[in-house]
Order: C-alpha cells, then sequence, then structure tokens
C-alpha cells in the first residue's frame, strides 16, 4: 500500500509491530509529510504526529500542536454533539480548562511509554 492509498476506514499493518491498525484520519502537509490518526485493535486512537511531539518535547512546547490538533478534532466531530462544541468554541474559560486537562493526559500517556523529556 503507497501513503496516497491511505484512507479512513483502511486496516494497515506497519505502524505498530505485529499489529493490524484502522485509519481514522489522514492529513497531508504538502507532499511530503502526513499525519496519521488510527485505532488499535483494542480500540485505542493514537495520532503519529502528537506522539512524535510529545517525545521530542517538553509539556509546554507539546501543548500548542495538541491545543491544533484538538480543535481539529472538534471541528471534525461537530455533528456528534454541536452543544459541546459550541461551548468550547464561545466560552474560553471551558475551552481552556478542558484543553489543559486533556492536552495533560495526552502528554502524560504518551511520555509514559518513554524516557522523560522534561
Amino acid at each position: 500500500m503507497k501513503l496516497d492509498d491511505l484512507q479512513p476506514n483502511a486496516a494497515i499493518r506497519g505502524v505498530l509491530p505485529d499489529s493490524l491498525v484502522t485509519v481514522v484520519s489522514v492529513q497531508w502537509f504538502g507532499s511530503e509529510a502526513l499525519e496519521l490518526t488510527y485505532k488499535t485493535a483494542t480500540g485505542k486512537v493514537a495520532n503519529e504526529l502528537l506522539s512524535q511531539a510529545a517525545e521530542a518535547n517538553t509539556m509546554e512546547n507539546f501543548e500548542p500542536i495538541f491545543n491544533k490538533q484538538l480543535e481539529n478534532l472538534f471541528i471534525e466531530r461537530i455533528d456528534d454533539n454541536e452543544e459541546i462544541f459550541m461551548r468550547l468554541m464561545n466560552d474560553d474559560r471551558f475551552r481552556e480548562v478542558a484543553a489543559k486537562h486533556l492536552m495533560r493526559a495526552a502528554y502524560e500517556q504518551i511520555t509514559a511509554k518513554t524516557p522523560s523529556q522534561n
């Protein structure tokens, strides 16, 4: 399979050792780089861009990268829960608290499996 063939719901090998994953989304950055969000067989959703960013940065440097990805996720899922989406977009304090909590949880989960970068 070529990178150009990656589509949501495609089952692929090679992302994780000896494991099949399901593509959730693919976002291209030019023609040379892409962000792959996928779901493991156990249902865990992971993102290669976020994993690499968390492993290479302090939590403070990871935060803007995470916030952009979180915003993209909220926009993709607007139809699933419009009430929460509208509150996140219109209530700055709610968005800040939610984003900080989710960012900290994601960063700690990602970096827990690698040596500390702090």
